[in-house]
């Protein structure tokens, strides 16, 4: 079969081939190659929690046949927009975050490029396409806002104008649609509050969040304290309430009038505005350096709490994952990824569990295939190795039979080790434990 004809059977008016997967299994061979690259190309996880520019790209493809099944333009424009990533891609040197500036300019010519084969499909308008995928950028709402009305006036006066707000609305977004309470999750939520970023400068900030952490440190095992009265002696939580209300404490004095005031404090539902408003940003914000301090100067205490409060070693160590491992509650799952030569690619023989706030491929465990998986993947099959293999489409279903094994990584397991002692007393528990808050059905559990 020709290619004229095998892409007139997927695109065929009774739209049984009509499908993503389609779509992707029948791309000319130099363009598959270039759509699979994208798998390198790493994304700001803050935009993107799905990861990588591959799985971008996949998702986008989905949601286009998804809100736009009779328009081959936006699912041309789907699968082009981004591919000049991997030709722009960067690491931003201070922020240690992914970019690519100007991929939509690449792309463009990547669309040129493939002029031939996208007219083969019927009702494609390259111009059009060029377009949409040009412009998908400059219609984000930050630059969009800024842009001035000179520059906006092409954009806008083009026909398909309304197709490229419907682009940027619908379709390029992040997360993956099958779990997007994952782009909560891992979004960064550091903006400090704007009316206090209105007021105190960044250094000020600094100086009154110092000061309020190493106050508290100090009360932390002080009997006459309040902050050690509070639940025999001091939790994370209580510590990191502690620092944030006396940091907002000492910025009022210094900084906010009375009639300004931010420490709402008159009323319960006072309470619940201060909180959300205030209180919980401040505490994503400074999260992890309340926590350090806190286990520089409580490790001991801690572990005899932990010790004493709970009997059992299951509940025991499920109240020390949540201090060691934040986030432990909320960790989210996808297809993990391995090196396979040309990068990093899908194993589709093992599931990657992440913190929250972690990045994308730090994981904490992994479920794997019993008899498939390798940590390196050197033996795997070479179907596997040339094409994103056809499970990472989806989801991972972590009851598949086939995963059996939980592989918890050494350098975690110390960390738990310093509290509950050898591995050996705790093991059976982590894989009950993981089985149960995750819905796995793992048989056994090993330390790498």
């Amino acid at each position: 079969m020709s290619l004229k004809e095998s892409i007139k059977r997927i695109l065929r008016e009774d739209k049984l081939y009509v499908t993503p997967q389609g779509l992707v299994k029948n791309l000319p061979r130099e363009l598959k190659e270039l759509l699979f690259k994208q798998w390198g190309a790493k994304q700001n996880p803050e935009w993107h929690p799905e990861g990588n520019t591959l799985k971008h790209i996949l998702v986008v493809i989905r949601r286009a046949y998804h809100h736009y099944p009779d328009d081959p333009n936006m699912i041309m424009a789907a699968l082009f927009h981004d591919l000049g990533k991997i030709d722009t891609y960067k690491i931003n040197p201070k922020t240690g975050q992914p970019t690519a500036y100007g991929h939509e300019d690449k792309s463009t010519d990547y669309v040129e490029q493939f002029k031939d084969w996208i007219e083969s499909f019927e009702g494609t308008d390259v111009d059009e396409i060029k377009y949409l995928v040009k412009n998908h950028m400059k219609v984000k709402p930050s630059t969009w806002d800024q842009m001035k009305d000179k520059k906006k006036e092409p954009i806008k006066s083009h026909p398909a104008f309304d197709k490229l707000m419907g682009f940027t609305d619908k379709l390029d977004g992040g997360g993956t649609d099958l779990k997007e309470s994952i782009r909560r999750i891992i979004k960064e939520e550091s903006l400090i509050p704007l009316v206090i970023r209105r007021r105190v400068s960044p250094e000020n900030l600094e100086e009154a969040f110092d000061t309020s952490l190493e106050q508290n440190a100090a009360s932390m095992d002080n009997p006459k304290s309040i902050i050690f009265k509070e639940k025999e002696g001091t939790t994370l939580w209580v510590f990191a309430k502690f620092v944030i209300d006396d940091m907002v404490t000492f910025l009022e004095q210094d900084y906010f009038k009375d009639e300004d005031r931010i420490y709402f404090s008159d009323t319960e539902e006072d309470d619940k505005t201060y909180h959300e408003k205030i209180r919980q940003p401040l505490l994503k914000h400074y999260a992890k350096r309340i926590k350090k301090k806190f286990n520089e100067v409580k490790s001991t205490s801690l572990k005899e709490s932990v010790l004493k409060e709970e009997n059992l070693m299951k509940p025991r160590l499920n109240k020390l994952l949540n201090i060691l491992f934040t986030g432990f509650e909320d960790i989210y799952y996808d297809w993990a990824n391995y090196n396979c030569g040309m990068g990093e690619c899908c194993d589709p023989y093992a599931i990657g569990f992440v913190l929250p706030k972690s990045h994308y491929d730090d994981y904490l465990f992994k479920l794997v295939d019993d008899d498939k998986w390798e940590p390196n993947g050197d033996n795997y099959p070479d179907e596997v190795r040339a094409e994103l293999p056809e499970v990472c489409y989806e989801q991972p279903d972590i009851k598949n039979p086939d995963f059996g094994t939980i592989v918890f990584y050494e350098e975690n397991a110390e960390e738990i080790e310093n509290f509950l002692g050898p591995q050996e007393n705790w093991d059976f528990d982590l894989l009950d434990l993981i089985n149960e808050k995750f819905g796995c059905d793992a048989t056994r559990i090993i330390f790498i």
